[in-house]
Protein backbone atom coordinates (compact mmCIF):
# COMPACT_ATOMS: atom_id res chain seq x y z
CA UNK A 1 0.00 0.00 0.00
CA UNK A 2 1.32 3.65 -0.72
CA UNK A 3 1.56 5.33 2.63
CA UNK A 4 1.14 8.54 0.69
CA UNK A 5 -2.00 7.47 -0.65
CA UNK A 6 -3.40 7.13 -4.16
CA UNK A 7 -2.28 9.51 -6.73
CA UNK A 8 -0.28 11.85 -4.56
CA UNK A 9 2.84 11.68 -6.59
CA UNK A 10 1.26 13.47 -8.77
CA UNK A 11 0.22 16.30 -6.31
CA UNK A 12 3.57 16.75 -5.22
CA UNK A 13 3.90 21.16 -5.54
CA UNK A 14 7.46 22.12 -6.92
CA UNK A 15 8.63 24.95 -4.27
CA UNK A 16 9.18 28.61 -6.10
CA UNK A 17 12.07 30.48 -5.50
CA UNK A 18 10.64 33.21 -3.72
CA UNK A 19 11.89 36.89 -2.80
CA UNK A 20 10.09 39.49 -0.96
CA UNK A 21 11.02 43.07 -1.44
CA UNK A 22 9.22 45.09 1.53
CA UNK A 23 8.69 48.81 1.06
CA UNK A 24 8.95 49.53 -2.40
CA UNK A 25 8.20 53.06 -3.68
CA UNK A 26 7.05 51.82 -7.23
CA UNK A 27 7.38 54.65 -9.50
CA UNK A 28 4.90 54.67 -12.65
CA UNK A 29 6.72 56.38 -15.02
CA UNK A 30 4.02 57.53 -17.42
CA UNK A 31 1.50 59.33 -14.57
CA UNK A 32 4.50 60.58 -12.33
CA UNK A 33 2.87 58.77 -9.34
CA UNK A 34 4.75 56.86 -6.45
CA UNK A 35 3.33 54.31 -4.42
CA UNK A 36 4.68 52.55 -0.94
CA UNK A 37 3.88 48.93 -1.57
CA UNK A 38 5.54 45.10 -1.01
CA UNK A 39 6.62 43.12 -4.57
CA UNK A 40 6.53 39.61 -4.32
CA UNK A 41 9.06 38.04 -7.20
CA UNK A 42 8.80 33.89 -7.71
CA UNK A 43 11.36 32.44 -9.55
CA UNK A 44 12.33 35.45 -12.03
CA UNK A 45 8.52 36.92 -12.41
CA UNK A 46 6.42 39.39 -10.17
CA UNK A 47 3.78 37.59 -8.65
CA UNK A 48 2.15 40.14 -6.33
CA UNK A 49 2.22 44.40 -5.97
CA UNK A 50 0.08 45.09 -2.90
CA UNK A 51 0.23 47.55 -0.12
CA UNK A 52 0.93 45.29 2.52
CA UNK A 53 2.20 41.11 1.92
CA UNK A 54 2.67 38.99 5.02
CA UNK A 55 7.00 38.06 5.39
CA UNK A 56 6.37 34.71 6.94
CA UNK A 57 7.40 32.26 4.39
CA UNK A 58 9.41 34.62 1.83
CA UNK A 59 12.83 35.68 1.98
CA UNK A 60 12.87 39.35 2.47
CA UNK A 61 14.38 42.66 1.40
CA UNK A 62 13.27 45.54 3.16
CA UNK A 63 14.12 48.70 0.69
CA UNK A 64 12.76 51.43 3.71
CA UNK A 65 10.51 53.36 1.03
CA UNK A 66 13.18 53.45 -1.38
CA UNK A 67 12.55 54.63 -4.75
CA UNK A 68 11.66 51.41 -7.90
CA UNK A 69 11.36 51.52 -11.49
CA UNK A 70 12.55 49.19 -14.55
CA UNK A 71 16.46 48.90 -15.07
CA UNK A 72 18.21 51.02 -17.48
CA UNK A 73 18.62 49.74 -20.66
CA UNK A 74 22.23 49.88 -22.27
CA UNK A 75 21.38 48.93 -26.05
CA UNK A 76 24.95 49.33 -27.66
CA UNK A 77 27.99 49.16 -26.04
CA UNK A 78 31.65 47.78 -27.14
CA UNK A 79 33.24 46.26 -24.31
CA UNK A 80 36.85 45.34 -25.98
CA UNK A 81 37.13 48.98 -27.40
CA UNK A 82 36.00 50.47 -23.88
CA UNK A 83 38.72 49.04 -22.35
CA UNK A 84 41.35 49.56 -25.00
CA UNK A 85 40.52 53.01 -25.16
CA UNK A 86 40.30 53.97 -22.25
CA UNK A 87 43.11 52.18 -20.59
CA UNK A 88 45.23 51.06 -23.67
CA UNK A 89 44.51 47.45 -22.23
CA UNK A 90 42.91 44.43 -23.18
CA UNK A 91 41.60 41.21 -21.44
CA UNK A 92 41.08 37.83 -23.16
CA UNK A 93 41.01 34.27 -21.72
CA UNK A 94 44.54 33.42 -18.68
CA UNK A 95 46.40 36.12 -17.91
CA UNK A 96 49.64 35.64 -15.62
CA UNK A 97 48.99 39.31 -14.00
CA UNK A 98 52.89 39.75 -12.25
CA UNK A 99 54.28 38.75 -16.17
CA UNK A 100 51.89 41.17 -18.57
CA UNK A 101 54.05 44.05 -18.84
CA UNK A 102 51.28 46.35 -20.03
CA UNK A 103 48.74 46.40 -17.08
CA UNK A 104 51.90 47.69 -15.24
CA UNK A 105 50.21 50.91 -15.33
CA UNK A 106 47.15 49.79 -15.22
CA UNK A 107 47.66 48.71 -11.40
CA UNK A 108 49.67 51.42 -10.28
CA UNK A 109 46.45 53.82 -10.56
CA UNK A 110 44.26 51.51 -9.97
CA UNK A 111 45.90 49.73 -6.82
CA UNK A 112 46.37 45.97 -8.04
CA UNK A 113 50.07 45.39 -5.84
CA UNK A 114 48.01 42.72 -4.07
CA UNK A 115 48.00 40.26 -7.14
CA UNK A 116 50.88 37.73 -6.61
CA UNK A 117 52.72 36.70 -9.72
CA UNK A 118 51.40 33.61 -9.62
CA UNK A 119 47.70 34.53 -9.93
CA UNK A 120 45.82 33.74 -12.60
CA UNK A 121 42.40 35.50 -13.85
CA UNK A 122 40.26 33.61 -16.15
CA UNK A 123 37.83 37.05 -17.54
CA UNK A 124 37.18 38.61 -20.80
CA UNK A 125 36.19 42.56 -21.50
CA UNK A 126 32.65 41.16 -21.86
CA UNK A 127 31.91 40.17 -18.45
CA UNK A 128 33.57 42.86 -16.78
CA UNK A 129 31.13 45.15 -18.61
CA UNK A 130 28.50 43.34 -17.77
CA UNK A 131 28.75 43.60 -14.40
CA UNK A 132 30.03 47.41 -14.82
CA UNK A 133 26.63 47.66 -16.55
CA UNK A 134 24.88 45.79 -13.35
CA UNK A 135 26.45 48.32 -11.16
CA UNK A 136 25.60 51.41 -12.99
CA UNK A 137 21.90 49.66 -13.03
CA UNK A 138 21.35 48.41 -16.65
CA UNK A 139 20.33 44.95 -16.82
CA UNK A 140 19.60 44.58 -20.60
CA UNK A 141 22.77 44.70 -22.50
CA UNK A 142 23.90 44.48 -26.14
CA UNK A 143 27.32 44.43 -26.40
CA UNK A 144 29.05 43.93 -29.53
CA UNK A 145 31.79 41.39 -28.15
CA UNK A 146 30.52 37.70 -28.99
CA UNK A 147 31.59 35.13 -26.61
CA UNK A 148 30.26 32.29 -24.34
CA UNK A 149 29.09 34.64 -22.41
CA UNK A 150 27.29 36.99 -24.34
CA UNK A 151 23.54 37.37 -23.76
CA UNK A 152 22.37 38.97 -27.30
CA UNK A 153 24.16 38.41 -30.48
CA UNK A 154 23.72 41.09 -33.22
CA UNK A 155 25.60 42.29 -36.30
CA UNK A 156 27.12 45.69 -37.17
CA UNK A 157 27.75 47.30 -39.94
CA UNK A 158 30.41 50.38 -39.46
CA UNK A 159 32.31 52.49 -42.05
CA UNK A 160 30.09 51.80 -44.87
CA UNK A 161 31.85 54.14 -47.14
CA UNK A 162 35.24 52.19 -46.66
CA UNK A 163 33.50 48.78 -47.34
CA UNK A 164 32.82 47.89 -51.62
CA UNK A 165 29.59 46.31 -53.23
CA UNK A 166 30.64 42.66 -53.03
CA UNK A 167 31.30 43.75 -49.00
CA UNK A 168 28.00 45.19 -48.57
CA UNK A 169 26.25 42.56 -49.92
CA UNK A 170 28.29 39.44 -48.27
CA UNK A 171 26.92 41.28 -44.93
CA UNK A 172 23.81 41.49 -45.65
CA UNK A 173 23.63 37.99 -46.51
CA UNK A 174 25.42 37.30 -43.04
CA UNK A 175 22.12 39.35 -41.64
CA UNK A 176 20.18 36.86 -43.50
CA UNK A 177 21.84 33.82 -42.73
CA UNK A 178 22.40 33.90 -39.10
CA UNK A 179 18.72 36.41 -38.88
CA UNK A 180 20.43 38.49 -35.74
CA UNK A 181 19.38 42.39 -35.59
CA UNK A 182 21.58 43.99 -37.46
CA UNK A 183 22.94 47.57 -35.69
CA UNK A 184 24.17 50.18 -38.32
CA UNK A 185 26.85 52.31 -37.17
CA UNK A 186 25.96 55.41 -40.05
CA UNK A 187 25.03 58.32 -40.69
CA UNK A 188 27.54 60.18 -37.80
CA UNK A 189 28.96 62.50 -39.87
CA UNK A 190 28.43 64.83 -42.91
CA UNK A 191 31.74 63.47 -44.56
CA UNK A 192 30.07 59.79 -44.55
CA UNK A 193 27.23 61.13 -46.24
CA UNK A 194 28.92 63.27 -48.50
CA UNK A 195 31.17 60.29 -49.76
CA UNK A 196 28.16 57.35 -49.97
CA UNK A 197 26.37 60.37 -52.05
CA UNK A 198 29.22 60.51 -54.23
CA UNK A 199 29.92 56.96 -54.39
CA UNK A 200 26.03 55.62 -55.27
CA UNK A 201 24.66 59.12 -56.53
CA UNK A 202 21.64 59.17 -53.98
CA UNK A 203 21.22 59.34 -50.02
CA UNK A 204 22.36 56.83 -47.52
CA UNK A 205 19.05 55.66 -46.49
CA UNK A 206 18.20 54.89 -49.92
CA UNK A 207 21.89 53.20 -50.22
CA UNK A 208 21.06 50.68 -47.33
CA UNK A 209 17.26 50.21 -48.89
CA UNK A 210 18.86 48.73 -52.14
CA UNK A 211 21.24 46.43 -50.38
CA UNK A 212 18.08 45.22 -48.01
CA UNK A 213 19.67 46.28 -44.54
CA UNK A 214 16.84 47.74 -44.16
CA UNK A 215 14.00 44.97 -44.58
CA UNK A 216 15.33 43.41 -41.05
CA UNK A 217 13.77 46.89 -39.04
CA UNK A 218 17.36 47.73 -38.06
CA UNK A 219 18.83 49.71 -35.00
CA UNK A 220 20.85 53.06 -36.28
CA UNK A 221 23.38 54.04 -34.10
CA UNK A 222 23.55 57.77 -34.22
CA UNK A 223 22.17 58.83 -37.76
CA UNK A 224 23.27 62.11 -36.03
CA UNK A 225 23.31 64.13 -39.82
CA UNK A 226 20.06 62.74 -41.41
CA UNK A 227 18.05 65.19 -42.92
CA UNK A 228 14.08 65.02 -42.29
CA UNK A 229 13.77 63.39 -46.09
CA UNK A 230 16.09 60.72 -45.03
CA UNK A 231 15.03 59.69 -41.95
CA UNK A 232 11.52 59.47 -43.67
CA UNK A 233 13.07 57.04 -45.33
CA UNK A 234 13.70 54.97 -42.33
CA UNK A 235 10.43 55.82 -40.65
CA UNK A 236 8.84 52.98 -43.30
CA UNK A 237 11.25 50.35 -41.91
CA UNK A 238 10.17 50.17 -38.33
CA UNK A 239 13.90 51.27 -37.78
CA UNK A 240 15.16 51.83 -33.70
CA UNK A 241 17.75 55.08 -33.27
CA UNK A 242 20.25 54.06 -30.57
CA UNK A 243 22.16 57.25 -29.42
CA UNK A 244 25.31 57.88 -27.69
CA UNK A 245 26.00 60.67 -25.88
CA UNK A 246 29.44 60.18 -24.53
CA UNK A 247 30.98 59.12 -27.86
CA UNK A 248 29.49 62.26 -29.69
CA UNK A 249 30.83 64.41 -27.11
CA UNK A 250 34.46 62.37 -26.89
CA UNK A 251 34.45 62.56 -30.93
CA UNK A 252 32.71 66.12 -31.13
CA UNK A 253 30.47 65.28 -33.21
CA UNK A 254 26.67 66.83 -33.55
CA UNK A 255 24.14 65.16 -31.31
CA UNK A 256 21.61 63.33 -32.51
CA UNK A 257 17.99 65.40 -33.06
CA UNK A 258 16.16 63.52 -30.97
CA UNK A 259 13.13 66.01 -31.10
CA UNK A 260 12.94 64.95 -34.73
CA UNK A 261 13.00 61.36 -34.08
CA UNK A 262 10.67 61.94 -30.64
CA UNK A 263 8.06 63.73 -33.70
CA UNK A 264 8.43 61.34 -35.72
CA UNK A 265 7.57 58.00 -32.98
CA UNK A 266 10.99 56.66 -34.02
CA UNK A 267 11.83 54.53 -31.20
CA UNK A 268 14.81 56.20 -28.69
CA UNK A 269 16.96 54.06 -26.98
CA UNK A 270 20.41 54.39 -24.87
CA UNK A 271 23.98 53.69 -25.25
CA UNK A 272 27.32 53.30 -23.73
CA UNK A 273 29.34 53.10 -26.92
CA UNK A 274 32.63 52.59 -26.14
CA UNK A 275 32.75 54.33 -22.68
CA UNK A 276 33.98 52.20 -19.84
CA UNK A 277 32.64 54.48 -17.38
CA UNK A 278 29.11 54.05 -17.51
CA UNK A 279 26.66 56.28 -15.75
CA UNK A 280 22.92 56.44 -16.88
CA UNK A 281 21.80 59.33 -14.74
CA UNK A 282 24.81 61.76 -15.94
CA UNK A 283 23.73 60.29 -19.89
CA UNK A 284 20.03 61.29 -19.18
CA UNK A 285 21.24 65.14 -18.41
CA UNK A 286 23.92 65.25 -21.70
CA UNK A 287 21.30 64.62 -23.41
CA UNK A 288 18.61 66.86 -22.14
CA UNK A 289 20.79 69.81 -22.03
CA UNK A 290 22.23 69.09 -25.79
CA UNK A 291 18.57 68.96 -26.97
CA UNK A 292 17.82 72.30 -24.80
CA UNK A 293 21.11 74.51 -25.99
CA UNK A 294 20.72 72.83 -29.50
CA UNK A 295 16.99 74.34 -30.02
CA UNK A 296 17.61 77.42 -27.33
CA UNK A 297 14.32 76.29 -25.17
CA UNK A 298 14.04 74.63 -22.10
CA UNK A 299 10.78 72.99 -22.94
CA UNK A 300 11.82 71.35 -26.32
CA UNK A 301 12.91 68.16 -23.78
CA UNK A 302 11.58 67.10 -20.66
CA UNK A 303 13.21 65.10 -17.66
CA UNK A 304 10.30 62.19 -18.92
CA UNK A 305 11.70 62.26 -22.37
CA UNK A 306 14.92 61.41 -20.99
CA UNK A 307 14.16 58.64 -18.63
CA UNK A 308 11.35 57.10 -21.27
CA UNK A 309 14.84 56.78 -23.31
CA UNK A 310 17.21 55.52 -20.62
CA UNK A 311 14.46 52.69 -19.98
CA UNK A 312 14.18 51.40 -23.57
CA UNK A 313 10.45 52.81 -23.18
CA UNK A 314 9.46 50.70 -20.00
CA UNK A 315 8.04 52.74 -17.84
CA UNK A 316 6.23 50.94 -14.92
CA UNK A 317 6.65 47.55 -13.32
CA UNK A 318 3.43 44.92 -13.36
CA UNK A 319 2.60 41.41 -12.42
CA UNK A 320 3.93 39.17 -14.56
CA UNK A 321 6.66 41.46 -15.96
CA UNK A 322 10.05 39.78 -15.32
CA UNK A 323 11.54 40.58 -12.69
CA UNK A 324 14.12 43.03 -13.21
CA UNK A 325 14.42 46.41 -11.71
CA UNK A 326 16.56 48.93 -9.91
CA UNK A 327 16.21 50.72 -6.90
CA UNK A 328 17.42 53.97 -6.06
CA UNK A 329 17.61 56.24 -2.88
CA UNK A 330 15.07 58.08 -1.72
CA UNK A 331 16.27 60.82 -0.29
CA UNK A 332 14.90 64.64 -0.05
CA UNK A 333 15.46 66.36 -3.43
CA UNK A 334 14.95 70.14 -3.94
CA UNK A 335 12.51 68.86 -6.75
CA UNK A 336 9.12 68.23 -6.35
CA UNK A 337 8.91 66.54 -9.26
CA UNK A 338 10.02 62.54 -9.59
CA UNK A 339 11.49 63.04 -13.03
CA UNK A 340 13.41 66.02 -12.30
CA UNK A 341 14.51 64.46 -9.16
CA UNK A 342 15.20 61.03 -11.14
CA UNK A 343 17.73 62.76 -13.32
CA UNK A 344 19.10 66.07 -12.48
CA UNK A 345 19.03 64.89 -8.14
CA UNK A 346 20.91 61.52 -8.30
CA UNK A 347 23.77 59.51 -9.36
CA UNK A 348 25.66 56.67 -9.40
CA UNK A 349 26.15 56.74 -5.75
CA UNK A 350 22.54 56.77 -5.38
CA UNK A 351 21.86 53.48 -6.39
CA UNK A 352 20.83 50.97 -3.71
CA UNK A 353 20.27 47.76 -5.50
CA UNK A 354 19.90 45.99 -8.77
CA UNK A 355 17.93 43.23 -9.61
CA UNK A 356 18.11 41.09 -12.61
CA UNK A 357 14.90 38.50 -13.00
CA UNK A 358 14.85 38.07 -9.22
CA UNK A 359 18.25 37.92 -8.64
CA UNK A 360 20.25 40.73 -6.33
CA UNK A 361 23.45 41.19 -8.16
CA UNK A 362 24.34 44.66 -6.62
CA UNK A 363 23.93 45.96 -3.70
CA UNK A 364 24.85 49.30 -1.88
CA UNK A 365 27.44 49.34 -4.75
CA UNK A 366 28.98 45.77 -4.32
CA UNK A 367 28.48 43.03 -6.57
CA UNK A 368 26.45 40.32 -5.01
CA UNK A 369 25.44 37.82 -7.46
CA UNK A 370 27.61 34.75 -7.09
CA UNK A 371 26.43 33.13 -10.72
CA UNK A 372 29.03 34.32 -12.58
CA UNK A 373 32.53 32.72 -14.11
CA UNK A 374 35.50 32.96 -11.70
CA UNK A 375 33.24 35.05 -9.44
CA UNK A 376 36.35 35.82 -6.90
CA UNK A 377 38.36 37.11 -9.71
CA UNK A 378 35.80 38.86 -11.18
CA UNK A 379 34.65 40.88 -8.43
CA UNK A 380 38.16 41.60 -7.43
CA UNK A 381 39.39 42.99 -10.88
CA UNK A 382 36.14 44.92 -11.42
CA UNK A 383 36.44 46.54 -8.26
CA UNK A 384 40.07 47.80 -9.34
CA UNK A 385 38.04 49.64 -12.68
CA UNK A 386 35.63 50.83 -9.72
CA UNK A 387 36.56 53.76 -8.16
CA UNK A 388 33.67 53.82 -5.23
CA UNK A 389 34.38 50.44 -4.37
CA UNK A 390 38.61 50.21 -5.01
CA UNK A 391 38.89 50.40 -1.25
CA UNK A 392 36.97 47.60 0.00
CA UNK A 393 38.04 43.83 0.53
CA UNK A 394 34.82 42.37 0.69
Amino acid sequence: MNCFGEGMKDNIIRFKKQKLFKNASLINLESGQVDLVDILVEDDKISRIEPSIEDVFYDVEDLEGNLVLPPFANMFCDSDEALKSTYNLEIDGEINVGETVKFDNFFKVYGGTGLKSDTFMKINNFVMMKLKNYLAGAVFVNDLAQNEYSDHRFELLQNIQDLDEKQLDALCQKFHTNWTLPFLKVGQTLEELGTLDKMYKKPLPLVLEDFGFLDFSPAIIGGNCFEKDELETLEQYGCTFVVTPFDDGKEGRRPTNLIRLKNMDFTICLGSGNAFEIDFFEYMRIMVMQMRSMFESKDVFSEKDALVIALAANKSLCVGDVASFIVVKNDLSLYDDIYKTLVWGKTNADLVMTVDCGEVVVKNGKIAIQEVPNYDRLKYITKLFTRRNKEDDN
